[in-house]
């Protein structure tokens, strides 16, 4: 069944020069004029991955998809690209369906990187084609009675499968169809190994899911390092070519590719994509078909209820015999929206549907066969100025005040630093929306912020504050005399006669640093990272909204990790910048000078005449750093680590503990530099 289209809105902001990657240099190709015109012509319709590879320079991932380069000669004597339609939103070369594709790579590596712990599987433009190709012609196969079949073809002399077959096609089949590899990956793994696996979104899948294993063992083989995808939104086909990186790069004879091809990680492919499709204006994406989910068994006489569902929606379906009435409802999760619905006997037979008394509720006719419930779901955007407000009453103005948005996306989590002047103290904080209450705490392990869940509605934070007790006032309120205690932390690593116990306590307290999140560990002499360091300049601002968008994100930076919103911000403010490739270098460990070198950069970079010769292994600064350490030695912030002999070193090529930047921050707070 073909969908309808609808306007795909293109809005990340991409640099043009990022459309001048090619491919490198490429060999000529052997051009059939009748072929070229046709393939022209229906580009020329509907913009497709043959344009996208033109547009890249990418002439040979171009004569794939043409039959003018590479496998084309099939086991039955036809040619692989005849399956190929250039301009159908439903084929594998639509752009739609190579920014879904895209999709299914990043989950893949998420279990190889997160699961697995071996590399990310890498991209390039042939790799996408040879995909196509092969997805194109199972679906063909599928709509034709043929099964489902592996990508594996082609007529023996010409194979071009990188010196061997590992091409992997799949069509429908497999459980929780949101996550392809649930069935490639999760549920081969259950069968392989004899236990039961959880996947990544909480789906479980039992030991006797699958009779194979094989998608799952390749997978996980870390020989293999560059990959193509593509999708076949009519009929859901799935197809993952896997090759080995030096088959692929070393232009063997039946590669059909060059030496030196340009390879790229999904987020890098993702963004060129993306820039070719800013450029010409957008492109139509086919509404995908709900997935199928099989619901929990209904008898109705002989016959069941089957439902699909595309978003988070729940179904719930009565019981009734052929001939009676069934009622069903559909109750969207919150923030998300329905849509419509279609409801169909088995064979594609349309059913009246009926509404109940209750929005949600409907009702229909049993038929003498299987009914198949298709419910549309899409999530509701909130765009920012459609945000629920925050507002923040305080009772003692001048007491202090909270560092807290002004509005925020439902169902995200809100967090701000409430600061005391002065003579005052926090005598309450309360939070309320729609009339009731809502938890509002501190969270010691995150630095001491206040943290709350943004409902659906407006919320309204109430602060009171009062001034220290003043003895010599005798209308002052019986109020306790002096101000509540902020738990201190008691981090399992952290002894109390340690060098760095109070400068932990005082990072804690003032937000800058917190433990580790769900332990009771601080890590005083754990590595400090780049992530983390950009963590704490975040912290020291009140972690001030911020948009993070994965194309603007380094290529190391995916947006669900926990320092996402600080890189995102630190290279917006251009605080902490990333490196000159395009990385940020996240779990780089950050050295003693090039720790004082951000803070000092924070500081306005103000100059200094101190001498590091006071310091036998000064001079072992690197030049970059030199300026940098003479204001940390002038203003206290570094003073050398302790030696045997009752000397110190600067040590600024060792790397920075996190029990040393809380003393830095310390030591700058103490001075008024922070």
């Amino acid at each position: 069944m073909r969908m309808p289209h609808r306007v795909l809105a293109i809005t990340a902001a991409l640099c043009a020069g990022i459309l001048s990657v090619g491919a490198g240099a490429l060999p000529a190709l052997a051009q059939d004029a009748n072929v070229e015109a046709q393939v022209e012509l229906q580009a020329s319709q509907t913009k497709t991955a043959y344009d996208f590879f033109r547009a890249q320079g990418s002439n040979t991932a171009a004569g794939i998809l043409n039959g003018t380069v590479g496998p084309r000669k099939m086991k039955d004597g036809t040619y692989l690209h005849n399956y190929t339609n250039l301009g159908d939103a439903d084929d594998a070369t639509s752009l739609a369906n190579m920014l879904e594709a895209l999709d299914m790579l990043e989950e893949m590596n998420k279990v190889r990187t997160q699961v697995e712990h071996v590399s990310e599987l890498k991209v390039t433009d042939t790799a996408m084609a040879y995909t196509m190709l092969a997805a194109n012609w199972t679906n063909d196969t599928y709509e034709n009675g043929g099964g489902l079949q592996h990508s594996n073809p082609y007529a023996d002399p010409d194979t071009m499968r990188w010196g061997n077959s590992r091409g992997e096609v799949i069509a429908r089949g497999y459980r929780d169809a949101r996550h392809v590899i649930g069935g490639w990956y999760w549920a081969e793994k259950a069968y392989a190994t004899g236990t039961s696996q959880t996947d990544l979104y909480g789906t479980t899948y039992s030991t006797t899911e699958n009779r194979q294993t094989g998608h799952y063992k390749i997978i996980r083989d870390n020989t293999y390092k560059i990959a193509g995808a593509a999708i076949v939104s009519d009929n859901n086909i799935r197809a993952v070519d896997f090759a080995d990186v030096n088959r692929l790069l070393g232009a063997g004879s039946y590669t059909g590719t060059v030496s030196g091809e340009q390879t790229y990680t999904v987020a890098q492919y993702r963004a060129r994509l993306q820039a070719y499709i800013d450029q010409i204006g957008g492109i139509d994406e086919p509404e995908p078909e709900p997935e199928p989910e099989p619901a929990p068994d209904t008898p109705s006489g002989d016959y069941k209820v089957i439902v699909a569902k595309k978003g988070e929606v729940e179904v719930r379906v009565g019981k009734a015999a052929p001939g009676e009435t069934l009622h069903f409802s559909v109750i969207p999760a919150e923030g998300w929206q329905f849509d419509r619905m279609c409801v169909d006997a088995e064979g594609g037979t349309p059913l009246v549907i009926h509404s109940g008394e209750r929005d949600e509720d409907y009702w229909i006719t049993m038929p003498n066969a299987n009914v198949i419930i298709q419910v549309f779901c899409s999530k509701i955007e909130y765009e920012p100025w459609m945000y629920p407000s925050i507002t923040v009453e305080i009772e003692g103005a001048e007491g202090g005040y909270m560092n807290v948005p002004s509005s925020a996306k439902p169902d995200t989590v809100v967090s701000g630093s409430i600061v005391t002047n002065d003579g005052w103290w926090l005598y309450s904080a309360t939070a309320e929306a729609g009339g009731r209450d809502i938890v509002f705490q501190m969270d010691v392990d995150d630095g001491g912020l206040w943290k709350f869940a943004m409902p659906h509605e407006d919320v309204t934070i109430k602060l009171v504050f009062l001034p220290y007790p003043d003895d010599e006032d005798p209308d002052e309120p019986d109020k306790p005399d002096k101000p509540v205690e902020t738990p201190k932390p008691n981090f399992s690593d952290v002894a109390d006669d340690a060098w760095y116990a109070g400068s932990v306590a005082w990072a804690v307290e003032s937000g800058a640093m917190g433990g580790y999140t769900g332990t009771n560990k601080f890590g005083p002499d754990d590595t400090l990272t780049r992530a983390q360091m950009a963590q704490v300049l975040w912290s020291l601002e009140g972690k001030p909204s911020v948009t993070v968008n994965a194309g603007d994100l380094p290529s190391d930076v995916k947006t669900g990790e926990w320092y996402a919103s600080s890189v995102a911000w630190s290279l917006e403010t251009g605080v902490f910048a990333g490196y000159d490739d395009g990385t940020y270098g996240p779990e780089n460990a950050l050295s003693r000078e090039q720790a004082a070198v951000v803070l000092w950069r924070r500081s306005d970079e103000p100059a200094s005449n101190q001498s590091l010769s006071a310091y036998r292994d000064g001079d072992k600064t690197s030049s970059f750093a030199v300026a940098a350490m003479r204001w940390a030695i002038e203003e206290g912030v570094l003073s050398g680590k302790d030696q045997a002999d009752g000397s110190k070193l600067l040590c600024p090529q060792d790397t920075c503990t996190r029990a040393e930047l809380a003393t830095m921050l310390m030591r700058m707070d103490n001075e008024g530099k922070l």
